[in-house]
């Protein structure tokens, strides 16, 4: 069987992303997932978006995500991507980091968290470019104690149907060694 297609195309047909090594620096293709919350997340989101390339915001109500509501931050896009609004951060990920960027832009972050906002940025515009979700996993350093965390995280597009991509869905799991599973 030949491997899945990457395009946004073909992860709309539900051939849901590459396989192998890190794509680029803390890159998973969505097949290395390791954290069932994700998992559960980005089962949520295929299921929700059935045909379409992705589903909507009003689609992914905290009734359809449960449980998961804790892990997920909902991003508004700006301007077409230039920036992004921190709208919901679920109280897993603001006990993780030790803050709230709610209500914040990712442009704001630089002086919490330096060179966290251009890398953010970056890969936030990624998801709006491309339509299609993307996983990472690494080490994070915690701005409020300077210590080190791992995370895995799910972005997810959000977008009416035939239009593009409008919010992210970013549903993170954190653990505080790198060969513990993250939940």
């Amino acid at each position: 069987m030949p491997p899945p297609s990457t395009s946004a195309a073909a992860i709309a047909n539900g051939e849901i992303a590459p396989r192998g090594p890190n794509l680029s620096k803390g890159h998973i293709a969505i097949d290395d997932i390791q954290s069932p919350i994700l998992q559960a997340g980005l089962e949520i989101w295929n299921r929700t978006r059935g045909k379409r390339p992705f589903p909507s915001r009003h689609d992914m109500s905290p009734r359809v995500l449960g449980a998961l509501l804790r892990h997920t931050a909902l991003l508004k896009v700006i301007e077409d991507g230039r920036d992004f609004e921190f709208r919901v951060i679920g109280d897993g990920i603001v006990m993780a980091q030790g803050h709230s960027h709610q209500g914040m832009r990712v442009s704001e972050i630089g002086g919490i968290n330096s060179p966290l906002g251009d890398e953010v940025l970056r890969i936030y515009r990624g998801i709006v470019r491309t339509q299609a979700p993307a996983a990472y996993r690494g080490p994070i350093l915690r701005p409020v104690d300077h210590g080190t965390l791992h995370r895995e995280s799910l972005l997810l597009p959000l977008g009416p149907a035939g239009g593009g991509v409008e919010y992210i869905l970013a549903v993170i799991v954190y653990s505080a060694h790198p060969d513990m599973p993250v939940h």
